[in-house]
C-alpha cells in the first residue's frame, strides 16, 4: 500500500500485512473452531453518555472515540479500512430497561426472522412513521416510551464487513463498519461513493471518521466515510480477494448492540427525499 507523505513528495511503502482468517489451524487448542464460531466485532462510536465513556476504569476512552465492540480497543477518532462486502440489515430492538436483545432481525433488509410483525420488511408497520395498531400493541412489550410511537422503531443498518488497519500494532483486523441510526445517511452516501469509484468494493481504502454534530438538543457524534489516498498493489488485492471469498461464503456472526437512545441527543428527522423511512438517519 503506497502512501504519500504529507510533508514531502516521497512515497512511503506501508505493507498491508493481512492476517490469516484460518488462525485456528495455526494455534493449538482451537481445532474445533470454525467460521460458525467467529464473532466479528463492529466499530462502536462513543457518545458522551456511553457506558465506556462514563466508566472511571477506562479513562482512555473519550466522547467521539471509535472502539472495537468486543475488545474495547480504542482506534481514536479515525481509522483506515477496506470494505469487503455490503449488507443491509434491519433490527427491532428491545430496550435495555426491558432486558435488551432483538425482537426481530432481517439479514437482508427484506425478510424478517419472525413473522410476528410482518412477513416482509417492506410492509412492516414497525419501520413506518406515525402511530399504528401494531406499534400501539407492541410498544410497552419492547420497552419504548409512548412518545416514541410516531417514530420508526425498527432500524436499518448499512453494514460493511471490513479489514481495518490497526495503526498501533500495524496489523489488520476483520471488523464490521456499521452505519445506522444517526449515521445511516453516511452509510447511504458511502455505498454510492464506493460504486462510483468502480471495481470491486475492496479495491479501494477509506477513512472512517468521528464527526460531531449539533442540534437544538445538544452535541452528538456520527460516523462519516471519506476516500483515502492509499493505493493497493496486485499482491494486496489478491489477498483481499481471498478474505472476501471467506467472508461471503462463511456463516459469520456480526456483533451488534443497540445504541441506547439516551446516549444520542440527536432525534430522528423525517427525510422528504423518496418519502421513505429507509432514508432516515436515526
Amino acid at each position: 500500500m503506497a502512501k504519500t507523505n504529507e510533508k514531502t513528495t516521497d512515497v512511503v511503502k506501508q505493507e498491508l500485512k493481512l492476517i490469516p482468517m484460518n488462525q485456528s489451524s495455526a494455534a493449538r487448542g482451537f481445532d474445533a473452531f470454525d467460521s460458525e464460531d467467529l464473532i466479528v466485532p463492529y466499530a462502536k462510536l462513543m457518545q458522551a453518555l456511553s457506558p465506556e465513556v462514563k466508566d472511571r476504569e477506562k479513562p482512555e476512552i473519550k466522547d467521539g472515540d471509535i472502539i472495537n465492540s468486543l475488545t474495547s480497543f480504542n482506534y481514536g477518532t479515525e481509522i483506515l479500512f477496506i470494505p469487503l462486502s455490503f449488507q443491509k440489515r434491519r433490527i427491532l430492538w428491545i430496550t435495555r430497561d426491558n432486558g435488551g436483545g432483538m425482537a426481530c432481525q432481517s439479514f437482508n433488509g427484506k425478510n424478517p426472522n419472525t413473522t410476528k410483525y410482518s412477513d416482509k420488511c417492506a410492509f412492516c408497520p414497525m419501520k413506518d412513521w406515525g402511530s399504528n395498531e401494531m406499534k400501539e400493541k407492541s410498544i410497552k412489550e419492547l420497552g419504548f416510551d409512548e412518545k416514541d410511537i410516531s417514530k420508526p422503531l425498527c432500524a436499518m443498518y448499512y453494514t460493511f464487513p471490513s479489514i481495518v488497519l490497526n495503526m498501533e500494532s500495524k496489523e489488520n483486523q476483520l471488523i464490521a463498519i456499521t452505519l445506522g441510526k444517526t449515521s445511516f445517511k453516511s452509510g447511504k452516501q458511502f455505498i454510492n461513493l464506493a460504486r462510483s469509484r468502480g471495481g470491486d468494493i475492496f479495491s479501494h481504502a477509506y477513512k472512517l471518521k468521528s464527526v460531531q454534530e449539533k442540534n437544538e438538543k445538544g452535541d452528538f457524534n456520527i460516523l462519516s466515510v471519506y476516500p483515502s489516498g492509499e493505493e493497493l498493489n496486485e499482491k494486496e488485492l489478491a489477498e483481499l480477494e481471498t478474505i472476501y471469498d471467506f467472508v461471503v461464503s462463511s456463516d459469520i456472526n456480526i456483533h451488534m448492540e443497540d445504541e441506547n437512545a439516551a446516549q444520542v441527543k440527536g432525534e430522528p428527522k423525517k427525510e422528504q427525499e423518496n418519502n421513505s423511512s429507509d432514508d432516515i438517519p436515526f
